[in-house]
């Protein structure tokens, strides 16, 4: 309470570079969505994202083009979280994947700063060109002076502390969450087309992009020794959602696997 008898409001600032796209975008969204007194900063929204009730800046579009024109963008996008930072004053700032959370970092105010780190980073940026060089550079010298660094996996706490100089009490593990309200309405709902069909089943959905990182092929290897292995998995089923390099490589896995595959 504050002293004029008032309920105070902690506000909280979500970093994102966007509200749709992949599992880091989803779990941004759910949290400006849930949590009391949340506002946002996207780097882009192309696709046109809106919560109701809250208020969410644009720092930019997608865009192409050299060196040049990414450290002008990516200056821009400095300047707006900072001057989101000024307006709202937040208790709390959280940030998601690695552009957002270096531009927590680097700005200054914002409350007490939280990084998601949502991949293991030498696996995101294992090459040798200057761009993921200077990212594995950024998450070394930056990550360590957040007052929290949330990983999504004990594998990407594991990298944190090992590789990137990160406290172990800095580091927390929490997985995605999983919003079962929003599922248990949608499943409880009828189409009156094919989607009731297909809510009746029995199955497993996987989404996320098809790339190395994901590890498709350990989980398609485990969901088949799931249903010729066990008697209450034989009719389930499997949908893959994603795009990505791997996508005909895990189609002939499945062959391999002898799983069918309606693509």
């Amino acid at each position: 309470m504050s002293r004029h008898g008032c309920k105070a409001t902690r506000r909280i600032l979500i970093l994102s570079n966007a509200l749709s796209g992949g599992g880091a975008e989803s779990v941004a969204r759910l949290m400006v969505q849930r949590l009391e007194d949340a506002s946002c900063v996207l780097f882009e929204n192309n696709a046109r994202v809106e919560v109701s009730g809250r208020r969410i800046w644009v720092a930019s579009r997608n865009y192409r083009g050299g060196l040049g024109v990414t450290l002008l963008v990516n200056l821009w996008r400095l300047v707006v979280i900072q001057w989101a930072k000024f307006r709202l004053r937040p208790a709390v700032t959280i940030s998601h994947l690695e552009g957002p959370n270096f531009a927590n970092v680097l700005t200054i105010l914002g409350g007490r700063k939280i990084l998601f780190v949502h991949n293991r980073i030498s696996e995101s940026y294992p090459g040798s060109s200057f761009r993921e060089q200077l990212k594995r550079r950024l998450a070394r010298t930056l990550y360590h002076r957040a007052q929290w660094v949330v990983g999504v996996s004990p594998g990407v706490c594991r990298e944190l502390t090992e590789l990137f100089h990160v406290e172990h009490r800095k580091v927390l593990f929490a997985p995605n969450p999983i919003d079962r309200v929003a599922i248990d309405e949608a499943s409880a709902q009828e189409y009156g087309d094919y989607r009731d069909q297909l809510v009746a089943s029995n199955y497993l959905i996987s989404i996320a992009s098809l790339t190395p990182q994901k590890n498709h092929k350990l989980m398609l290897q485990i969901f088949q020794n799931l249903v010729d292995g066990d008697p209450y998995f034989s009719d389930f089923k499997l949908i893959v959602l994603g795009e990505g390099e791997l996508r005909n490589s895990l189609k002939h896995l499945c062959y391999e696997l002898g799983l069918s595959v309606f693509d």
